[in-house]
Parts: C-alpha cells; sequence; structure tokens
C-alpha cells in the first residue's frame, strides 16, 4: 500500500475505534466506561449548581460512590471556564456526547495535521496512530487542545496576530499545555498576540464567574490544592505520566527530586526554543521546539496530552525526513510510539500489569536528538543561501 492510501486507511480505523468506544460507553451499565464519565458528570453538576462540587474531593467522591460504587476515581482541578464548557455536554445522552465532542476534536485535529504537512500527511499520522487510539479510548480532551495548539502554530505562521492571540487564550482552558508556546510568544515579541491572548482568557474567566458566582473561583483553589497534594504520586496513574517527573516518581525516586529534575528538564527544554530563536531559525522550526516543550515544562503531563507534542511531528517532518540518520529516524519513531502504545497494550492485552511509565524518558530523550537534526537542517538551509548570494553576487560582477 502506497503513501495514498494510507492515510484513508488509517482515518477509518479511528473513526472505527471512535464509534466502538461511543457503543461502550452506551452499554456500560452505570454510565462509567472511561474519564469521558468524568466531564459528563461535571456537567450535570454545574447544570444542577453543584459545579463547586467537583472541585471539593470529598463530595465529589461521595457522588461517584453512589453512582458507580468507585469513590474517589476522579479528581477535579481543570478551570471554571473549562468547567463551564462541560454543561452543554451533559444535556446529551453522554455516548453522544462523547461522539460530537472527540469526533469533532479528531476531525479538527487532523485538520491541522494536515495544514502544516500537507505532502507529509501520512507518515505524521502514522507516527501519532498509537497516541490518536489512546486518546479517543480514554474518551480525554487531548485531540481538543492539539487542535487549539495546532491553530496557534498555523496562526503564527500565516503572521495571523490576532488569530494566534485569540487560539493561545483558549489555552488557558488547560494553561500548563501552552507554556513553550507562550514562551516563544514572548520571545518573538509578539505583544499584539499576547494582549489577545489575555482578553480572551479574561472573558472566558468573567463568564464562567457570571455563570457560576464568585464562589467557583474558591472552589477551584481548593481542587487545585488537591491535585496538588496527588501530584506526590498518590491517585495519579504513574504509568500514563509523560513528564520526567512522572516517570521518576515511578520508580520511587522521592518528590523533590523527582520536582527538580523536572524544573531542569523544562529549563533545557525552553533554552533549546531560546537558542532557535536567538539564531533566527525558521518559523516551523521554532514552532516546532516549542511544541515539544510544550511537554516538558509541567509535571502534570499524561500520554493522552501528547497531540500537542505531535504538532513538532507534522512541523518538524521535513528535517527528520532529509536530514535523520537511519538510526536517529528509527529511535524518534520507537520514542513516539513507546508511552501510547504501553498503555493500549495494558489495556487491551494484561489489564492488571502496570507498565513503567517512560513517557518521560521518551520525550526528554527526543528533545537532544531532534534539536540536533534541526541544527544540521539550518545549517545546510544557511549553507545553501550563503551558496545562493555568493552565485548573485558572481552573477552580478561579471555583467558590470
Amino acid at each position: 500500500m502506497g503513501r495514498s492510501g494510507l492515510a484513508p486507511l488509517l482515518i477509518a480505523l479511528l473513526w472505527s475505534s471512535l464509534a466502538l468506544t461511543s457503543w461502550n460507553i452506551h452499554a456500560a451499565p452505570d454510565g462509567l466506561y472511561n474519564d469521558f464519565s468524568a466531564f459528563h458528570l461535571v456537567g450535570r453538576l454545574a447544570r444542577y449548581g453543584q459545579a463547586a462540587t467537583a472541585y471539593d474531593p470529598v463530595r465529589f467522591a461521595k457522588v461517584q460512590a453512589g453512582l458507580w460504587d468507585v469513590p474517589g476515581k476522579f479528581l477535579w482541578g481543570y478551570p471554571p471556564p473549562f468547567t463551564l464548557l462541560t454543561v452543554p455536554l451533559s444535556m446529551l445522552p453522554q455516548w453522544l456526547a462523547f461522539m460530537l465532542v472527540l469526533g469533532g476534536s479528531l476531525t479538527a485535529y487532523l485538520l491541522v495535521l494536515k495544514a502544516l504537512a500537507p505532502n507529509d500527511f501520512p507518515v505524521v499520522l502514522g507516527v501519532l496512530f498509537p497516541t490518536l487510539i489512546h486518546v479517543i479510548e480514554v474518551g480525554q480532551n487531548g485531540l481538543l487542545m492539539g487542535a487549539v495548539a495546532g491553530w496557534v502554530a498555523l496562526s503564527v505562521s500565516r503572521g495571523r496576530r490576532n488569530a494566534t492571540g485569540v487560539a493561545l487564550g483558549l489555552m488557558s482552558l488547560k494553561p500548563h499545555l501552552a507554556m513553550g508556546l507562550v514562551a516563544l510568544t514572548i520571545m518573538t515579541g509578539r505583544w499584539r498576540a499576547l494582549a489577545m491572548a489575555a482578553l480572551v482568557a479574561l472573558l472566558l474567566a468573567a463568564l464562567a464567574t457570571w455563570t457560576f458566582g464568585w464562589d467557583i473561583w474558591a472552589a477551584f483553589r481548593n481542587g487545585l490544592a488537591a491535585s496538588g497534594e496527588a501530584l506526590h504520586g498518590a491517585g495519579l496513574k504513574l504509568s500514563w505520566m509523560t513528564s520526567p517527573y512522572g516517570s521518576l516518581l515511578s520508580l520511587g525516586v522521592p518528590f523533590p527530586v523527582a520536582l527538580a529534575a523536572q524544573g531542569v528538564v523544562g529549563l533545557m527544554a525552553l533554552g533549546a526554543v531560546g537558542m532557535a530563536r536567538g539564531l533566527d531559525w525558521e518559523n516551523r522550526r521554532q514552532l516546532g521546539l516549542a511544541a515539544l516543550a510544550s511537554g516538558l515544562t509541567s509535571p502534570y503531563f499524561y500520554n493522552y496530552d501528547l497531540p500537542v507534542c505531535g504538532l513538532a511531528v507534522a512541523l518538524l517532518r521535513q528535517d527528520v525526513a532529509r536530514h535523520a540518520s537511519r538510526a536517529e529516524t528509527i529511535l524518534l519513531l520507537c520514542l513516539s510510539w513507546a508511552p501510547c502504545t504501553l498503555a493500549l497494550l495494558q489495556k487491551h492485552v494484561a489489564p492488571g500489569y502496570s507498565p513503567p511509565a517512560v513517557g518521560g524518558y521518551a520525550l526528554t530523550l527526543a528533545l537532544p536528538v531532534i534539536f540536533r537534526i534541526v541544527w544540521r537542517a539550518e545549517r545546510e538551509t544557511a549553507s545553501a543561501q550563503a551558496c545562493f548570494t555568493g552565485t548573485r553576487l558572481s552573477a552580478s560582477t561579471l555583467w558590470k
């Protein structure tokens, strides 16, 4: 099968997975199948004036125990504007809401990938395929946030500062996923875009406040505190974490050491973005490194958030194809597949087995490998430009 047939096949498989998961949600006797059940439940609480309950781990655990007999399965630490988005979902049956949200998110994300890598879309889709399947099966919002982050990248590459700001403002729904992109926006002095992003974030916050009242922010602080306590390892599914912090914590490394290591890696990732900006590398290369850095700056990063980093695959695919060695290409493919492939194997082959949290190591190792490849690509681009300039100078001298 050639490239022309690969993309339709993979897209068909993705939609088949979406339809199957929707059916499984519909067939679940108690309405609990995957993480989407939590979004639907929070929407129902918010719709009946109990949004603050979702942020209280004790009260929320009691609600879950009454519905599913699994108290404390989910914690809720999303900002109030995200909670507001769950309200319309609760007005639909859970299976239908899942199909609409995940189907729309998947479509938007695929369109972004196609726009970023029009000539390499089948290859990019193949590299990200296990990640996309995993996000669909767990019912998470990684595709949605990946599509919004992709909108940021597309807007930057096309010089649309207002659109860049709107997309960055929407990333305030999960702000820890946008650190690399925000850092690049600051480094490039796109102040108009940053002002627009702040305005959008404030409008979302105002709408949530108008809907839920001022007390929702105090509840949100309590939810953040509970999530912060969970970051020590209790209640977290460490095998799904793809931050260096989570990978180290899964090995029993003490919390302060794991957090310090996360800080070092995050600074290295932002430093790579800063170096690319300082050396005035090609726009798409800066954006690719920023997308990758967005997955390395926060300790609270899961394998279902990887579509944000997946934008780097689309943005840097040409450089990998032309300037990576075979060993580097194979290594990057393995690093891309490892986190979510292990999660899928755990679910379908060995449900009782908890695989190691390899995602943090994969992302950390990918950073220097990708940076080295892009460095080589940029040097060749500079050499070609210098050669072209020299040729033009010689021709103009000849005609004098």
